[in-house]
């Protein structure tokens, strides 16, 4: 009898242990289920940009900095941001948003100074003027100035680049005032021709791939805009697979400066020698920035 007592004593022992241990284990369970519950969750702070303007210029400035570290990981670098239309372009710039594709390219490569990241007027928007055969393919951001790429019926390929001072001081003295002074530009004969008032120079030269000729000459438009040409042919190529002509530009690079307004042209492809009419036909103009003036 004392032995069935005690067998029955050590059973409820056991089973007095067991409802500790699973009420205990239950608590850890609702206490671990409770703490997931009410966990902070980690939270994830977002780029914001802003612009400034300072003296008539205007800055981008983003929350997280303007520079960013280049691992060389990725090797997707462009120097513009590239839209498909005009309003694509204009409502990016309006609603200063941006994706982290264009945020990457705006630190790596628009300019900046202490300021921040140097972007375009967004006082004034300047919209082509094109012959009534183009088309616009693409717009070009890349700071302070932006651009189109434009085609014609002929499939002659125009980039047209709104810029500012600075840059199109830069662009005129590579392509023509200090072009043959290039170490790798040897000019062989200068000749000057006069035909319909217009001074044309004709400048002869040879690289290491050919030999070539620039005609470089000055139109005013009846705008009053100056235009600066420079068209460029290619009499030999050590390339025979390309084509050369004595008649038929490979290349026009056309320099606009008006009142406050600087712009750079250069059109390729060209089937034909284009008319001073057809060059002149190329510009810009000021517009506001609302969306529904371009398109």
């Amino acid at each position: 009898m004392k032995r069935i007592i005690l067998i029955i004593t050590i059973l409820l022992l056991v089973l007095q242990l067991y409802s500790c241990n699973k009420i205990q284990d239950d608590s850890v369970l609702q206490s671990s289920t409770i703490f997931n519950e009410t966990e902070t969750p980690v939270k994830i702070e977002q780029v914001t940009s802003s612009v400034i303007k300072i003296e008539d210029k205007y800055y981008l400035n983003f929350s997280d900095g303007n520079t960013i570290e280049y691992t060389g990981e990725d090797s997707y670098e462009s120097a513009n941001i590239n839209f498909a239309t005009i309003n694509d372009f204009k409502s990016t710039i309006i609603s200063n948003s941006y994706t982290n594709d264009q945020i990457y390219n705006i630190k790596k490569v628009f300019r900046k100074d202490s300021n921040g990241i140097k972007i375009c007027d967004l006082n004034t928007f300047y919209a082509p003027i094109m012959p009534k055969d183009s088309e616009i393919l693409s717009v070009g951001w890349s700071g302070e100035r932006y651009g189109y790429i434009i085609s014609d019926l002929k499939k002659t390929y125009i980039s047209l680049m709104y810029e500012i001072d600075e840059s199109y001081n830069e662009i005129i003295a590579y392509e023509i005032e200090d072009f043959y002074s290039r170490p790798t530009v040897n000019r062989t004969k200068i000749i000057t021709e006069v035909k319909d008032n217009i001074e044309y120079t004709i400048n002869y030269y040879t690289t290491k791939y050919g030999e070539f000729k620039n005609i470089e000459y000055q139109l005013i438009s009846e705008e009053g805009i100056k235009y600066t040409i420079k068209e460029q042919y290619w009499l030999s190529h050590i390339d025979s697979s390309l084509s050369v002509s004595e008649d038929i530009p490979k290349s026009i690079y056309i320099f606009g400066k008006g009142e406050d307004l600087y712009f750079y042209c250069f059109m390729s492809g060209l089937t034909e020698k284009p008319s001073l009419q057809k060059i002149l036909s190329y510009g810009l103009k000021k517009e506001s920035w609302n969306l529904s003036d371009s398109e």
